[in-house]
């Protein structure tokens, strides 16, 4: 289908979208990908899933750079109005996102290959119940994106209180573990900083869900996201984007 440009129909414009939309969905999945082979390198111990998972960050990154280019080339030489500026504006600020989870995912990885020789964990199913739950929402979010779906956006939006809830309740545990278990610390440090990791994984997930809903509806939700502080209060931040 060609898009209408300026009053013109442009069919080449429309693959430059279709290319931009194609890398983002790659980049996308890969991102998910990776966080779930770091998840299965730690529960598994397997060193060489968590090494290939620091190999391809890489890759990653140039896809990254790829929308980035396509981006920057079509606001250049189209001059897109309306609609198309918005999904091209909101399309760096996922890659940028994307990008990141990319980072933490590796991240992640590195400290499973430390563990990799480390006994019994402590508190490890449930960091691997976080993680898991983080990794369905990312899906479910980049299917509200691939879709244009803002009321599934919302879902995991609205969500976004459940993950501090589990990263905080996490953190506690594993503190009282390692205060009782002196043998636990050493393991247990490196699952902190895995734990904050898929932590944050969760909140650039949520960005990703108030992108779609401004891409579908033209503004970001106007009310404070649902999130928690290490002590359970709410934080009432407000949106972390603003509408243009």
């Amino acid at each position: 289908m060609s898009r209408m440009v300026g009053g013109h129909t442009v069919s080449s414009f429309t693959e430059e979208l279709r290319r931009l939309d194609n890398r983002l969905q790659a980049l996308g999945g890969m991102a998910r990908e990776q966080l779930d082979r770091a998840i299965e390198a730690l529960e598994s111990r397997n060193s060489e899933n968590a090494e290939a998972v620091i190999l391809r960050d890489s890759e990653v990154d140039q896809i990254e750079n790829g929308i980035h280019e396509d981006a920057l080339r079509i606001l250049a030489l189209r001059e897109p109005k309306a609609t198309d500026l918005r999904y091209i504006l909101t399309s760096l600020r996922n890659a940028a996102d994307l990008e990141r989870m990319g980072d933490l995912a590796e991240n992640i990885a590195k400290h499973a290959v430390v563990l990799k020789n480390h006994g019994n964990l402590p508190e490890l199913d449930a960091f691997l119940e976080m993680a898991r739950l983080v990794s369905t929402r990312l899906e479910t979010t980049l299917q509200a994106l691939s879709e244009d779906d803002a009321d599934l956006a919302m879902t995991v939006w609205n969500l976004d209180r459940e993950v501090d809830e589990r990263f905080n309740t996490f953190v506690s545990d594993l503190t009282a573990n390692m205060e009782s278990h002196s043998s636990s610390v050493a393991a247990g440090v490196h699952l902190l900083f895995m734990a904050k990791s898929v932590e944050r994984i969760g909140d650039l997930s949520t960005n990703l869900a108030e992108n779609t809903y401004y891409l579908v509806k033209g503004t970001y939700p106007r009310s404070p996201r649902p999130q928690v502080d290490e002590v359970g209060n709410p934080k009432g931040r407000q949106p972390a984007r603003s509408t243009p």
